[in-house]
């Protein structure tokens, strides 16, 4: 998407044109939908980016309720989840979080990542949360951002700066300048 797209897409957002994203409604059976990874014709189902951890599958009200969780480690399920919801690859999901091969092995048999395993598969899903908000709930589109070199972070791609917190802080700033119709 070309970037006086977005920032059109961001003022029609400011003016009210552009109804919020609302998730699914539950299938019959289900506790709810954002629950399930896919919907019946296999594809992924979206995530509600408005809560924190949604796309790892832990929904954090506030940010005190993000720092029990992260505190306490974060399920090894959630790598799952985020692969599921977020379209990338286990590798390059464990380049980003600089989960080793061991590690990743050792932590699917506790069934729990490490505090700084946890802290950093968070920070990378509250951006993958943050750009599929500014894609209005494309979640194909926010992955492909995330992929892309960006030229307002010195044609480095936001998924490789999110490695860091003042990086993934960078990353967070340019979205809401986007959002806001401010891009240098």
């Amino acid at each position: 998407m070309a970037k006086t797209n977005v920032i059109r897409r961001a003022k029609r957002r400011q003016k009210g044109e552009i109804r919020s994203f609302q998730p699914f409604p539950p299938r019959t059976g289900e506790k709810s939908q954002v629950d399930a990874f896919f919907d019946a014709g296999g594809k992924i189902v979206a995530i509600d980016y408005r809560k924190s951890g949604d796309s790892i599958g832990v929904r954090c009200g506030s940010n005190l309720e993000a720092v029990k969780v992260v505190e306490a480690g974060l399920p090894f399920k959630s790598i799952r989840r985020f692969r599921q919801t977020s379209g990338l690859t286990l590798d390059r999901i464990k380049q980003v979080t600089g989960i080793s091969e061991g590690s990743y092995n050792r932590r699917k048999r506790t069934g729990r990542l490490s505090q700084e395993e946890s802290e950093r598969l968070f920070r990378v899903g509250r951006l993958f949360e943050r750009a599929t908000g500014l894609y209005d709930g494309d979640q194909d589109g926010a992955r492909q951002w995330l992929e892309t070199s960006v030229p307002a972070l010195g044609n480095q791609r936001p998924l490789d700066l999110a490695r860091t917190e003042p990086g993934a802080r960078e990353v967070e700033d340019l979205i809401g300048r986007i959002e806001h119709g401010v891009v240098s």
